[in-house]
């Protein structure tokens, strides 16, 4: 699979508060946003029987439409994400996109695991660590089918410094890898990720002899 994949489903939530972590005061619904508090109305008898321990909490504190997993975060301007059912990590960057005349953030379908980023160079370098072959090989020598965001505290990768010259050069062609993924120029993308791995190799003090096992463990893992 090419893991430089295409942005997931994008939803807007607008009866969240993002740093309450509740739904949007029901008053204040009815008042602003009228005619979505009407449809919620309509859905409440569905909502007040959700069973799930966190929700029930949520609506608890707030309003009965309150939502589990949704934060400051939720909102970041730009984000990776991976699958969150996956034997292989296939991390993609998602960024704000153009809604009437203003940017709006991009928010993942539930199924992705999502790290947040200010800035997009950040959010391409750490792609580009995560594609990397090494920290591929990594992940999958310890799991099999969730990549969750723990693999971020058994992975060591440095932070983002833009006075790096090999972070910004990851970071560059990471956006290049999904410029061509858009394009379907496959050929383009496999040099783009071989570039990517032997970048790489500088953030561990890799050797050439090693990334070439690396690859050929991938290989025997396929």
């Amino acid at each position: 699979m090419n893991r430089w994949w295409a942005d997931p489903r994008a939803h807007i939530i607008m009866t969240q508060d993002p740093k309450t972590r509740v739904g949007l005061d029901e008053d204040n619904m009815k008042r602003e946003y009228p005619k979505a508090y009407a449809y919620l109305k309509r859905c409440e008898s569905v909502l007040q029987v959700r069973k799930t321990q966190a929700v029930r909490h949520l609506m608890a504190r707030g309003a009965f439409y309150s939502i589990f997993g949704v934060g400051e975060y939720t909102f970041a301007p730009y984000k990776v994400v991976w699958r969150e059912v996956s034997s292989e990590m296939d991390a993609a960057v998602v960024g704000p996109r153009g809604v009437a005349d203003s940017r709006k953030a991009t928010v993942p379908d539930h199924t992705c695991i999502l790290i947040p980023c200010e800035k997009k160079d950040t959010a391409h370098y750490l792609c580009a660590v995560l594609n990397s072959s090494p920290v591929r090989l990594a992940i999958r020598s310890y799991i099999v089918l969730h990549p969750d965001p723990h693999v971020l505290k058994n992975v060591r990768i440095p932070m983002f410094s833009e006075k790096d010259r090999v972070h910004l050069r990851l970071a560059e062609l990471s956006e290049a890898a999904h410029k061509a993924t858009a394009s379907g120029e496959a050929t383009a993308v496999k040099k783009i990720e071989d570039e990517i791995d032997r970048i790489a190799t500088k953030l561990w003090d890799l050797t050439d002899q090693e990334l070439a096992e690396i690859h050929a463990s991938l290989e025997e893992g396929r």
